[in-house]
């Protein structure tokens, strides 16, 4: 809206800085995890991975689903990744789910120059449709040659697998009432961070500005009044009005004639309404109401107040990590296929994160006169 005092964006801000994605790690050591990690981290700087992930997440957190896709770039010779729009109900990309709660295919519509387009990919093929009225009809890229589908499997005829990772937000679970009913959700998907309450809360804050603005219009200001005052009129016969300005001073020939002033109304019961609205919008998304209204602790009280946020983010952080993980690991498979490496796709790959607590250097240092004489020198420094 064209005025708001936009709340949502500074939780899902606040949320997504916590989040930072610094790096994969590779489980085993010797020559094949060197490669593998000297490989990942080549691929992290090529497709600028720092801000694609901040993206990401940030899409995650109130979409409550995104994906991301990988290809194969012959110019360039590298494995490239590209965020997908999660499906709105008619564009978009969707991830579906087998019986054994695994990525079964992946299908994207959108529209190109040709017309509306979709793409299924499954683990071994992948299927290209263009709209032809009212349903579909096969699509043929210049590059697959008269093959429908396109295979999608190595040179010994194993399948690559699903070149797109689905990420969601399930920090929540994204549970129904169990009644297996059409408009069910399926608990695989996630939630967006912005449901369940937010939104409400957002259009009542946004409400309760609009009525601080219009009382300091009304009742805001001192307004002067006066009594038993004459009309001055100009040459014309135009009524002269008085002009209010700093250091204005009236006079008037009446001798009962009397000016005064009506001090500003109280705007204090608004200010405290909107402070109730920002502490529901802080319980309801365990962000810190001082990251919201400004007003910042120091030592202890900011260790507490920040721990459900920090808590929150570590959740987030163990739900998201294993699609990062996945999408790193499809990557070096990709590369095996598509550029002849040797990379081993069996060593296993984690995502790291930053760590979430916000911590300044003299909260750092408070902890550490506390803790200090229990801690080994390591931990201290």
């Amino acid at each position: 809206n064209l005025f708001c005092d936009n709340v949502c964006k500074h939780i899902l801000q606040e949320m997504r800085n916590r989040l930072k994605l610094v790096r994969f790690d590779v489980s085993g050591q010797g020559i094949d995890a060197d490669a593998v990690n000297e490989h990942l981290r080549t691929w992290w700087t090529l497709n600028g991975l720092a801000a694609l992930a901040g993206a990401v997440h940030w899409a995650t957190l109130r979409d409550g689903n995104h994906a991301v896709s990988l290809a194969w770039s012959p110019a360039q010779n590298r494995v490239i990744v590209a965020r997908e729009r999660w499906w709105n109900g008619r564009y978009g990309m969707f991830v579906g789910y087998d019986d054994y709660d695994q990525p079964a295919y992946a299908v994207r519509d959108w529209r190109s120059a040709e017309g509306e387009r979709r793409t299924i990919w499954f683990r071994d093929r992948i299927e290209r449709y263009l709209r032809d009225g009212e349903g579909w009809k096969p699509f043929r890229l210049a590059a697959d040659g008269e093959q429908w589908p396109t295979p999608w499997v190595t040179a010994t005829g194993e399948p690559i697998g699903l070149p797109v990772v689905h990420f969601g937000n399930g920090q929540m679970p994204n549970d129904g009432r169990g009644d297996y009913g059409a408009t069910e959700p399926s608990p695989l998907y996630g939630m967006s961070e912005l449901d369940g309450g937010l939104l409400g809360l957002q259009d009542e804050i946004n409400d309760i500005q609009r009525d601080i603005t219009a009382s300091a219009r009304f009742a805001g200001f001192q307004m002067l009044y006066g009594v038993g005052v004459q009309n001055q009129y100009d040459e014309t016969g135009a009524a002269i009005s008085f002009t209010v300005e700093p250091g204005a001073f009236y006079t008037d020939p009446n001798a009962d004639a009397k000016f005064g002033a009506l001090p500003p109304g109280d705007l204090t019961q608004l200010e405290k309404a909107l402070i109730i609205k920002l502490q529901a919008v802080s319980r309801q998304s365990s962000i810190p109401l001082y990251t919201i209204a400004g007003d910042w602790p120091s030592g202890e009280a900011l260790l507490r107040a920040e721990q459900p946020a920090v808590d929150k983010a570590e959740t987030q952080a163990a739900g998201i990590g294993p699609a990062w993980a996945s999408l790193a690991h499809k990557a070096t498979r990709l590369s095996n296929v598509f550029g002849g490496t040797l990379l081993d796709e069996n060593l296993m790959i984690s995502a790291v994160f930053a760590p979430v607590a916000r911590r300044d250097p003299l909260t750092r240092a408070a902890i550490v006169a506390q803790l200090g004489p229990h801690l080994s020198k390591q931990e201290v420094l």
